[in-house]
């Protein structure tokens, strides 16, 4: 769409270039007669040259209203655009943040579910330790002992 929009910004330019231009060689034209004699007929074609500068002077600036209507109309939807993007670059921030602490809560979750299913291992371990009857040199005073945490 920005393309477009610059290709018929830059055609409005190159129109009002050409403009310029004849209505500068159409100046240089009114010198020229100016510095020579005036005869009627010559007076009849400057009054012709005159309504042509005249004509030439309202296409310019016919010309340059509608490339700063043009201008205005894409530098406002642009701005709209850039708004626009702004908005949503702050929306993804905040989802990244967002998403962060979920991480960081997650990453919490699992050490102590690391921790938890560690003790768990261990407890059953320690509980399924029995020493029943075995020789008093081995066990000590005790004939039965359990290891609970």
């Amino acid at each position: 769409m920005m393309v477009v929009i610059l290709g018929q910004i830059l055609y409005l330019v190159r129109k009002l270039r050409e403009w310029e231009r004849e209505q500068h060689s159409l100046e240089k034209k009114l010198q020229d007669l100016e510095g020579e004699h005036i005869s009627f007929t010559t007076v009849g074609g400057l009054r012709q040259l005159e309504f042509v500068r005249l004509a030439l002077n309202q296409k310019l600036t016919e010309a340059m209203r509608a490339v700063l209507k043009a201008t205005q109309y894409y530098q406002h939807k642009v701005s709209e655009g850039l708004a626009e993007t702004e908005q949503n670059v702050e929306a993804v921030q905040q989802e990244v943040c967002d998403l962060c602490s979920l991480v960081a809560n997650l990453q919490k979750l699992t050490a102590r579910m690391n921790e938890c299913v560690e003790d768990a291992k261990g407890r059953f371990q320690r509980n399924n330790l029995r020493f029943v009857d075995f020789p008093e040199r081995l066990e000590g005073p005790y004939t039965k002992l359990f290891l609970e945490d």
